[in-house]
């Protein structure tokens, strides 16, 4: 019930029935990672870590919470963990836009220009036709602050490829 809550885009009924979920189940690395959901698209970004966190400590192989991790501490501007996060939600879903925009942002920020230039050409294979905006309209992560906005990607992705044709032309 927090999850439609929150899709709806009622965050105090989410929160409510966030937390009411874990109370009645303390164990549940799904309600703790839902929790964590609402917690970050209310802007609480260390309830959102400290929920997704206790998440994988129920269930360490539980990637769902990863990229709330991720996001989160892209958010702090925490680079080398937001990283690591992005990293390891890839590993499994190597094929995730969202996760594939957010790893670009952050090595245009800190200037890797390698795992740039890797990470833009398979967003450009991911698309076959080019629309990469397209595929982040369609992205059903609601709890992202800056989902599924597409015209927050595109200075993202215009930067990343002047910065790289910038370096080129050195």
């Amino acid at each position: 019930m927090a999850l439609i809550m929150l899709e709806r885009g009622n965050l105090e009924l989410a929160h409510e029935y966030g937390q009411k979920a874990i109370a009645h189940a303390p164990n549940s690395e799904e309600y703790h990672s839902n929790y964590a959901k609402i917690l970050l698209k209310e802007g609480n970004l260390e309830g959102a870590i400290k929920a997704a966190t206790q998440a994988i400590a129920l269930k360490p192989d539980f990637i769902d919470p990863l990229d709330i991790l991720g996001e989160a501490y892209r958010i702090k501007r925490n680079y080398t963990k937001s990283e690591y996060y992005w990293k390891e939600f890839l590993r499994n879903e190597p094929n995730d836009i969202m996760a594939l925009v957010a790893s670009l942002e952050i090595y245009h920020l800190q200037g890797e220009k390698e795992k740039l230039r890797s990470t833009i050409g398979q967003l450009l294979y991911l698309s076959h036709n080019g629309d990469v905006l397209d595929m982040i309209k369609t992205d059903n992560r609601r709890y992202f602050p800056y989902t599924p906005d597409p015209k927050k990607f595109l200075p993202i992705l215009k930067n990343a490829f002047l910065q790289l044709a910038d370096d080129s032309t050195r």
